[in-house]
């Protein structure tokens, strides 16, 4: 049987087709089966032995992941311990199938000792019922009979909690992620639900899984109605409860800063958030999606705090990243954000050549960067708005008057659309007091006056610190409005001079 095994690497003698299929798709050359049939037979009627080439290699590599070693540094403990059981688990079944019974018992017992450590509860129970089940009546034996049989009892317990506690999770998560604008009141109910739900039971189930997701919910909750303290106070609560366990996990602890650090910015308390910040950036790989996440909050926290230069180092350093680009969506919403660093250069908030050895962004073009954001321009809940914005603030800019009035239809009538509700009520005052320019004759004082009240209920309002709405606010309202009448001066000065 160890002769018919299909197992892939570098030293194994391939057949020729499957070698070449594998390094086609590897070096990107087939990334699709038409691609896959013309590089591998040149004639495209072979379709079917194409699927069966494929079929082959793909079996071959996916009993190859079986055998992988997962022994990587930058893998957690807790997910090398899940990886190591579920194999372990595997074997057993596999062993047991084969009526290696006592072989079969020895792995178990050590996977189950591993589960235990780790509250991997799921893979407990399984695991703890081919024990029950061996030492009643295969190697009988009371004692040990009774012992799993008040384990499973036990295991089951935490397992409905965490059951409970991922269906909330889930049911939470699945509102954020379909929510097309704010919360509801009927569905903040029911939220307040769960995390209440959760809070009066988290006391009594102490296992890893149950309180993951348990504090998801109810920081995540408390962020969103902008309850900040409360959303720190469970955060460092729970950072304090994961610190406790006998293993670490980065992954859990990492997702907890980010909280605090939504939180801290929503207080406005910016030392505390970037502290978290800088506790984060240790513990991700430069280029991962998780950086490219950490460096979104870095972006809105150093945008909050007005440090342009560091935010020009920020921009640069993420736009010049290898893998940029295939992130299409994080590749947007940069080019959105380097947008309004061009403009702020032009303002001369920036200077290109400080501090960033000799590195620069490309030249910027309104024109082309218009076209490289396809996928927002679609969604009229996400960035759409600050695209909006910077073509106007560049068209003010370069005083084309006649061409920023021929676009305020088009801005009056995206306001009316699609910011009517409570959550785009910045975004919608902005808007408005951005159409007063032009009611002003682009005159500073005269704007000035036009917007004071609007301006007042600007700086009186909060920006949102969940994601999803303070991604729209590139640079805060607030200020960005002071260098938009910092732009208006500038222009009045250039045309009476």
């Amino acid at each position: 049987k160890i002769e018919q095994i299909d197992l892939f690497n570098s030293k194994i003698d391939l057949p020729h087709l499957t070698r070449k299929l594998y390094e086609g798709i590897v070096s990107g050359k087939i990334s699709n089966e038409q691609e896959g049939i013309r590089a591998i037979y040149g004639d495209t009627t072979q379709k079917k032995n194409y699927n069966k080439l494929e079929s082959r290699l793909k079996n071959r590599i996916l009993n190859t992941l079986f055998f992988l070693q997962n022994k990587s540094e930058d893998r957690s403990e807790m997910r090398k311990a899940r990886y190591s059981v579920a194999r372990d688990f595997s074997l057993v079944n596999i062993l047991r199938d084969r009526n290696e019974k006592k072989n079969s018992i020895k792995i178990a017992i050590r996977a189950y000792n591993k589960a235990i450590k780790y509250e991997l509860t799921e893979y407990a129970i399984m695991i703890a019922r081919k024990l029950y089940e061996y030492y009643g009546y295969s190697a009988p034996s009371k004692k040990k009979m009774l012992k799993y049989q008040s384990d499973i009892s036990s295991l089951q317990k935490t397992l409905a909690a965490e059951i409970k506690a991922e269906h909330y999770f889930t049911k939470f998560s699945y509102l954020y992620v379909t929510k097309k604008s704010k919360f509801t009141n009927d569905q903040l109910t029911e939220i307040k639900t769960y995390v209440d739900d959760l809070i009066d039971i988290k006391s009594s189930i102490n296992s890893f899984k149950f309180n993951l997701d348990s504090y998801n919910v109810i920081t995540s909750y408390f962020i969103f109605i902008d309850e900040f303290d409360k959303a720190i106070q469970y955060c460092e609560e729970a950072l304090q409860f994961f610190e406790s366990k006998p293993y670490e996990d980065k992954a859990t602890k990492w997702s907890l800063r980010n909280s605090l650090i939504l939180a801290f910015i929503g207080k406005r308390k910016y030392s505390e958030a970037s502290e978290y910040t800088a506790l984060n950036f240790e513990i991700v790989k430069k280029g991962t999606f998780n950086w490219y996440m950490l460096c979104n909050y870095e972006f809105i926290l150093l945008s909050a705090q007005q440090d342009y230069q560091k935010l020009y180092s920020l921009v640069l350093e993420v736009t010049l990243t290898k893998n940029y680009k295939k992130l299409i969506l994080q590749h947007e919403y940069w080019n959105v954000n380097e947008a309004y660093i061009n403009f702020l250069i032009r303002m001369e908030k920036i200077d290109p050549n400080k501090n960033n050895n000799g590195k620069r962004l490309r030249p910027f073009s309104l024109a082309r960067f218009l076209n490289d954001v396809p996928k927002f321009s679609k969604d009229k809940r996400g960035l759409n708005i600050s695209i909006l914005i910077i073509q106007y603030l560049f068209l003010l800019l370069d005083r084309k008057y006649s061409k920023l009035i021929d676009r305020l239809d088009a801005l009056k009538q995206y306001s009316y659309r699609y910011l009517k509700n409570d959550e785009s009520f910045r975004s919608n005052l902005f808007i408005k007091m951005l159409l007063k320019v032009a009611d002003a004759d682009f005159h500073p004082i005269a704007v000035e006056r036009y917007t004071k009240e609007m301006n007042a209920k600007l700086l009186a309002s909060t920006q949102s610190a969940n994601f999803q709405s303070t991604e729209i606010e590139v640079i805060p309202y607030e200020k960005l409005w002071e260098i938009v009448m910092e732009l208006l001066e500038k222009n009045r000065r250039k045309s009476t001079s």
